[in-house]
Parts: C-alpha cells; structure tokens; sequence
C-alpha cells in the first residue's frame, strides 16, 4: 500500500514538474525518476526487511510454542506413567495381599485338620484311659470277688 503510495507521490511529482519548470533538463528529470526509484526500492527493501524480521519472529514465536507444547505433552505422558505405575504397583501389592491371604487360609485349614486330628488323637486317648481305668477296675472286682470266692470256699472247706 505505502508503495502504491509513493509510486503515486513519485508519478504526481513528475507530471507537475515538467508544466512547472519546463525547463529543466531531461538529465535533471531521469535523475529525479531515478532517485525516485532508489527511494520506492530503500522502501521495499525496508518493508522486505521489516516482512523478514516479522516471519523471523513468528517462526520464533512457533518454534517456542511447539517447544512449550512439546514439554507440556512430556510432563502429561510422564505424569500419565506415573498413575500407571502407581496403579501397577497398587495391582502387584493387591496381588501379592491376595496370595497372602490364599496362603494362610491354606494355613488354617492345615491347622485346623491338625487339631481336629489331635483332638480325635486326645479323646481317642482319653478313650483308652477310661477303657483301660474300667479295665483295671473290672480287674480289681475279679480279683476282690475271686478273694472273697476262695475265702468262702476255705471257710467251707473249714466247717466240713
């Protein structure tokens, strides 16, 4: 637009100049034209200066974005694989409490049979002193019976 404009200027100038001083040399006006065009190319070659430092600074200004956004998915996917291990490492010890648990449920199946059989093993035992208590007492009424029998016998044997 700014070149339009001073292109527009550079033409207006011209075409005045040569009604106004038509007496000025055709060197002077090619030498007038020609600043003229240094002047709109000083210009462009601003605005391309200008243009370049802009798109210098844009590709900056993504290249930082792109870097930020980068970082940011980084830290989301390293926070992502830190719930993950947490939650692994929650599964692993819930696992581990699992087997714990099927391990002395085993356990106290395992003692309990053991004390169901030492009880049996007891009152077993316990049967077998009371067998062998009535036994001993059987024995001693035989034996007091038998006393008796052959004190009965001798006595009878003494009044015959």
């Amino acid at each position: 637009m700014k070149k339009f404009l001073v292109c527009s200027s550079v033409l207006a100038a011209l075409a005045v100049l040569p009604c106004a001083n038509a007496q000025m040399s055709m060197d002077e006006q090619i030498a007038r034209i020609y600043q003229a065009e240094q002047e709109i190319k000083a210009i462009d070659a601003a605005k391309e200066a200008e243009r370049q430092e802009a798109a210098k600074r844009a590709a900056d200004i993504k290249q930082r974005a792109e870097k930020a956004r980068q970082k940011e998915q980084a830290a989301q996917r390293k926070a992502q694989q830190e719930r993950q291990a947490k939650l692994q490492a929650y599964e692993d010890e819930s696992r581990e409490i699992d087997l714990e648990i099927k391990r002395l449920d085993l356990e106290l199946k395992r003692a309990q049979v053991n004390l169901q059989k030492k009880m049996a093993e007891a009152r077993a035992a316990r049967a077998d002193d009371f067998v062998q208590a009535e036994l001993n007492e059987a024995q001693s009424q035989v034996n007091s019976l038998q006393a008796q029998s052959n004190e009965l016998k001798k006595r009878k044997a003494d009044l015959q």
